[in-house]
């Protein structure tokens, strides 16, 4: 290939209509909780145990998560393609889903099989550390991860211990604090940063908790706003928690970490965001406009998780810096065109936002808007029509090449979505246009297309095959060298 940096554009797993058919694979299957006769007896039909759907959580992992019978779990892992070192969703091995799960016995299995105690996932996390975070409160986990080897002082993120992670899970009675003082960890034990055992403890938004902690000397710093902003409890059930760290201990609401986040940045990061507990942080005066180090406000953040209401009440209390950017040049109009509404956008317009921003890269909003096709979102066509005109309407020139030469045209090829190719057709003045590497539209699509659809619809829309690349290549050459396409040639002489 001569041309190789753009094949890795588009070129993602390919998951076959076999997998998707694969019982074995679907998530009401194994939450009947299946017997090892029943999952014999589908992997006879042709269900493959070993494969993986497109976000890599395959059988096994299906059947912790699940809580399926433990033989059952024990023969899909010792079957070809599985066992104890595979790594799935997120790399993590079935050691990281049994703990998490809380499943003693099946820990104690894997880890007598000699599971590694010390892989990590692609957030960093061991299995130990993944289980603890996501609520483990078992002491005999614990103590069978400390009889395979693994310290109980060991460092973390930013320096945590375990005893960090573990705090936000425990109860009143200090059960898990009585028992890492048990091992040895002292009470006292802070992170790298300073942040101690009671900030960690806010995080589970538990008052009598943390009472019980500054009772034991352990008194929060401010940080522990951050770390209870990050909670998920009810909102009715921790208005007394955030009203004891800002009226009792005197916590500053504007109160930011090592990196510039304030509460309003963790409140809406989150996979479920508490709108409540967002509306009093912006009701008590936490600034939406304070800058990270990444340069993102929770302004911003509020308009990628496309929530109208809180944007619109960040706007009706002032927003003196609309048309900031982060570090990558990305404005919150920006923002709000690849992930907001079409309502959102005009209302962005209307309170300054300039239509005419480019990222750091002097790519215009036309990126933005071909970005924000969602396959998933039914509505995703018409949402981006509608923003289409409203853009428009404004001025915005759409036909206008990115800094790198791409037009909408190359932007839907690298998408590889062909039903945004007719919404962008008015908005493209020259299909055959190159960009700066020299590419049309089409010898892109020959680079990284997984089909013939997208190369065909171009052909269907004026894309002149005959053209050359500065390499002297024609879309043909480049079909033959991608390593889908180029598997059937016999399937590619239309390009000649």
């Amino acid at each position: 290939m001569k041309i190789k940096k753009f094949l890795a554009l588009g070129l993602g797993l390919i998951f076959s209509h076999a997998i998707a058919q694969n019982t074995l694979l679907e998530r009401n299957f194994w939450e009947n909780k299946p017997q090892l006769e029943t999952v014999k007896a589908e992997i006879k039909k042709g269900n493959n145990p070993a494969e993986a759907n497109p976000a890599n959580f395959d059988a096994t992992t299906l059947a912790i998560l699940q809580n399926a019978p433990i033989e059952v779990i024990k023969y899909l892992i010792d079957l070809e393609g599985n066992g104890i070192t595979k790594s799935t969703h997120d790399s993590r091995t079935y050691l990281h889903w049994a703990a998490f799960k809380g499943n003693a016995e099946l820990t104690e299995w894997l880890l007598k099989k000699g599971a590694s105690v010390q892989h990590t996932d692609s957030r960093g996390n061991t299995p130990l550390a993944y289980a603890t975070l996501g609520g483990l409160k078992d002491t005999k986990i614990y103590d069978l991860f400390l009889n395979h080897g693994v310290n109980i002082r060991q460092k973390y993120k930013d320096g945590a211990e375990i005893f960090h992670y573990a705090i936000s899970n425990d109860d009143e009675n200090l059960t898990i604090t009585n028992y890492f003082l048990s091992k040895g960890v002292p009470l006292e034990v802070k992170d790298n940063l300073g942040r101690n055992i009671a900030d960690y403890a806010s995080k589970g938004q538990n008052l009598n908790l943390l009472k019980k902690l500054i009772e034991k000397g352990i008194k929060p710093s401010s940080e522990a706003l951050l770390f209870a902003a990050r909670g998920s409890k009810k909102w009715q059930e921790v208005t007394p928690f955030f009203n004891f760290l800002i009226n009792d201990l005197k916590i500053s609401i504007n109160t930011t970490d090592a990196e510039g986040n304030n509460a309003l940045h963790y409140a809406l990061s989150g996979r479920g965001i508490n709108d409540d507990m967002v509306q009093f942080f912006i009701e008590q005066g936490t600034s939406y406009e304070q800058a990270n180090q990444e340069g993102d406000t929770p302004l911003m953040k509020a308009i990628q998780r496309n929530k109208t209401d809180l944007v619109q009440l960040m706007l009706s209390k002032g927003v003196g810096k609309i048309n900031a950017t982060n570090k990558k040049g990305i404005s919150a109009l920006g923002f709000g065109v690849q992930y907001a509404s079409p309502e959102l956008v005009e209302t962005l317009i209307k309170k300054g936002a300039d239509i005419n921003t480019t990222d750091q890269k002097g790519n215009h909003l036309g990126l933005y808007l071909v970005e924000s096709y969602n396959k998933r979102d039914k509505n995703a066509l018409e949402s981006i029509i509608s923003k289409i005109k409203i853009l428009t309407d404004k001025g915005v020139d759409l036909t206008k090449p990115q800094e790198d030469g791409n037009t909408l045209a190359h932007l839907v090829v690298q998408k590889q979505e062909p039903k945004l190719l007719a919404v962008m057709k008015p908005y493209i003045k020259d299909i055959n246009a190159k960009n700066n590497e020299g590419l049309t539209a089409l010898h892109l699509s020959a680079m990284i297309s997984k089909d013939l659809e997208m190369i065909k619809l171009l052909l269907e829309n004026g894309s002149d095959k005959s053209l050359k690349t500065s390499l002297d290549e024609t879309a043909y050459d480049l079909a033959i060298e991608n390593e889908i396409l180029g598997k059937n040639k016999s399937e590619l002489e239309f390009l000649k």
